[in-house]
């Protein structure tokens, strides 16, 4: 594969990112604001109690539907790697290559003379990883990795405080991130790591041996 038809393979896919996440979150929101709207249209205030419920319903699964576009960002990211990394090693077999966790990724691009971490965009990779992994083994506590992260406290001391880690990553996100907590979209922070994914895999294509 040459360099620029790896490039093509790239963008291809953020395209059907970009549909995916676009479609998705267009449903989703439109069927928070016709929640919205009969709530204002309201004149019963049984309905109407009923419809805020809804709305908090809906506005607390938009936000679990962001976290999970994160997830599948970062699944992006490594397929792609894999994928990248199996044109690289056209003897190494692409079930082992698929196989492969993030560190032994990151050893066998350095092979090729890779460095991810050094890579422009990694920091927000590195994030969507541990994010991910913190999903995965529990959605309702982020882990001491993601807190370490972004520097916030692990101690399990005084009250609530797995609520604490939640409401500490949240304010990590939007400093690291300059998201306002006025922001009115849901899914800016989601939309905005699509480009900077996009530019760390772009920069492991051209650091990588694809031929010219």
């Amino acid at each position: 594969m040459k360099r620029a038809e790896a490039h093509e393979l790239l963008e291809e896919h953020r395209k059907k990112k970009i549909r995916f996440f676009t479609r998705l979150f267009d449903v989703t929101d439109d069927a928070n604001h016709r929640v919205l709207e009969s709530l204002a249209l309201s004149n019963d205030a049984e309905l109407a109690a009923w419809l805020a419920e809804e709305a908090d319903r809906m506005e607390d699964f938009l936000l679990e539907m962001a976290k999970v576009a994160r997830v599948g960002l970062y699944h992006w990211v490594e397929a792609d790697l894999k994928q990248l990394l199996a044109v690289l090693n056209p003897d190494g077999g692409a079930d082992r290559v698929w196989r492969l966790n993030w560190p032994d990724l990151d050893k066998a691009y350095g092979k090729h003379g890779v460095q991810l971490e050094r890579l422009p965009n990694h920091g927000d990779v590195k994030f969507l990883r541990l994010f991910a992994n913190s999903w995965k083994h529990n959605p309702f506590s982020p882990s001491d990795d993601l807190c370490a992260f972004f520097g916030v406290s692990t101690r399990n001391e005084g009250e609530h405080p797995t609520l604490r880690r939640l409401v500490g990553i949240e304010v990590a996100l939007m400093k690291r991130y300059d998201i306002s907590p006025e922001e009115k979209d849901p899914y800016k922070l989601e939309l905005l790591l699509v480009d900077r994914v996009l530019a760390f895999l772009r920069a492991v294509v051209d650091a990588a041996p694809f031929e010219a």
